[in-house]
């Protein structure tokens, strides 16, 4: 990466409209990434890296990313009323089919799955308590949010769901409406819904700051149900760093993407997962080359859209979630960053590397390489050994 494509990053990243950020900055790092090394020396460590260290990081970068918005809305799973077989993949599943629609949306910030999906398993909320505003609200609040969407499920007939919602004032402490009721299926046609209910939500919020897309535009394409289904399965094996657990998750992304060829979120979910699996590897001195190969694969399919089914010329257009291209800029900047530091450019090393430690904290070869180059040595050394001592 050049000092003039760091510039135009910059540029976009200050003014942070970012599906126009994305547009401007994905040719950059396809271009970029294509002579990225696949790995950097590193003495081999024998201890696993401090995962709830590296996941504290994640989560904080998570809850402030969106800290500069109006409106920041967290959406928790569902509780499902179901008097049978509860089905907790369902549950979380409206939550996240909100959070990849809203997210959409420009001037105002929706928390990623990850952060509002882990906080409401963290905090010990029964799941029976998850349509409470006195439960849900306090854990909006703890997160950050202006705005709280809970829901509440119920399984009709084979295929039917009856569901509710409420829009919490997290600041007032009221409802911003009576409970709105959708009727929905388990089939195709669930994400539509969805997007009928993203768009009364927002017609709740009544912000003159919020522009409000056309959700027509962005669901012309979805995803079938049972890719939709095995995309949130895979979110729930990857909230966290557990090389265990992202494995499956990498399983579950893989059946997504073969249910649904032109379902560009869960190939991102799937750079995401093998990105962070990269990360755990590199800090511990192993070869991440596969890795960053099949990462790198999945990112130029999914932008040349080369995976299209059936011969459509449109995509799917839930798609680039800051979580999964998050890890790849970053990584991108911590190899251009020690490669300009390895040649003695320390203040040119030390921009890359602050970018790379400013998107992805857990990456503490990034914070150690960076109080290399003098930059808050002491802190940046001391958040690096919290999450290994396996340091250059």
């Amino acid at each position: 990466m050049t000092s003039t494509s760091l510039s135009v990053y910059n540029k976009h990243l200050k003014l942070f409209n970012f599906p126009i950020f994305l547009k401007a900055i994905t040719p950059l790092i396809l271009s970029c990434l294509l002579f990225v090394p696949k790995t950097l020396a590193q003495i081999p460590c024998t201890h696993e890296p401090n995962y709830q260290a590296m996941n504290q990081e994640m989560m904080n970068y998570f809850q402030h990313s969106i800290s500069s918005q109006n409106v920041r809305i967290a959406i928790f799973p569902f509780q499902d009323q179901t008097n049978s077989n509860p089905d907790p993949t369902l549950s979380q599943g409206f939550a996240v089919a909100l959070i990849d629609i809203l997210s959409k949306v420009q001037r105002m910030g929706v928390y990623p799955s990850m952060l509002t999906l882990e906080s409401s398993i963290a905090s010990g909320i029964p799941s029976q308590n998850y349509f409470v505003e006195s439960s849900m609200a306090p854990l909006a609040q703890s997160l950050g949010a202006t705005h709280a969407i809970i829901g509440m499920f119920q399984k009709t007939g084979p295929t039917g769901l009856r569901y509710f919602i409420k829009i919490i004032d997290v600041k007032e402490s009221r409802l911003l409406s009576p409970p709105q009721e959708f009727a929905s299926e388990m089939t195709d046609r669930f994400l539509d819904v969805m997007g009928d209910t993203a768009k009364s939500i927002l017609k709740t919020l009544n912000s003159s700051k919020i522009k409000v897309p056309s959700f027509e535009k962005y669901l012309e394409q979805n995803p079938s149900y049972e890719a939709f289904r095995y995309y949130v399965k895979g979110i729930e094996k990857s909230l966290l760093y557990n090389p265990a657990d992202l494995a499956i998750a990498r399983a579950w992304f893989e059946k997504a993407t073969a249910a649904s060829y032109t379902y560009t979120t869960a190939y991102m979910e799937r750079i995401r997962v093998l990105m962070m699996l990269a990360l755990i590897d590199r800090l511990q001195g192993k070869d991440i080359s596969l890795l960053v190969s099949e990462a790198q694969k999945l990112l130029q399919m999914s932008k040349t859209q080369a995976f299209k089914s059936g011969g459509s010329s449109k995509k799917n257009t839930l798609d680039w979630p800051i979580s999964g291209l998050r890890l790849f800029l970053g990584y991108e900047f911590y190899v251009t960053g020690v490669g300009r530091f390895n040649t003695g450019q320390h203040e040119e090393a030390s921009s890359y590397l602050s970018e790379a430690r400013r998107l992805v904290p857990e990456d503490a070869l990034a914070r150690a390489f960076l109080a290399k180059t003098g930059g808050r040595a002491s802190e940046e050394m001391m958040r690096a050994t919290n999450i290994t001592n396996c340091l250059p």
